[in-house]
C-alpha cells in the first residue's frame, strides 16, 4: 500500500504566515511610495524637466507594475501626456 499522505516541504523552504505579511507590508509600501510619486507629479509644473524630476524619484528599474499603477493614477491632464513619454523612453531604452 502506498502512502498518500503530502510529504513536508523540505527545512528552509517552508512558507510562514510571516513571510506573507512580509510580502504584503512590502508591496503595500511600493505602492504607497508609487502614489506619492504620482501626486507630487501631478502638481508639479507640466514641464519635461520638472516631470523627469520627481519621476526619477522611481529609480531606475521600475517594473511593469509600477509603471501601470503610476498611469492609472495620474489626474493632472497636463503633466499626463509627459509622464506617458517617460516611460515610453525608458521601455525604448531597455529593448
Amino acid at each position: 500500500m502506498e502512502n498518500y499522505l503530502p510529504q513536508e516541504a523540505p527545512m528552509g523552504h517552508r512558507r510562514s504566515h510571516r513571510d506573507s505579511q512580509s510580502r504584503k507590508t512590502s508591496y503595500d509600501a511600493r505602492y504607497t511610495s508609487l502614489v506619492n510619486v504620482v501626486e507630487t507629479a501631478n502638481s508639479c509644473n507640466a514641464n519635461d524637466g520638472d516631470v523627469y524630476k520627481v519621476l526619477s524619484g522611481l529609480g531606475a528599474n521600475v517594473t511593469e507594475q509600477g509603471a501601470v499603477i503610476v498611469i492609472n493614477n495620474r489626474k493632472n491632464p497636463e503633466t499626463d501626456l509627459l509622464v506617458v513619454k517617460k516611460f515610453q523612453r525608458k521601455l525604448k531604452s531597455s529593448m
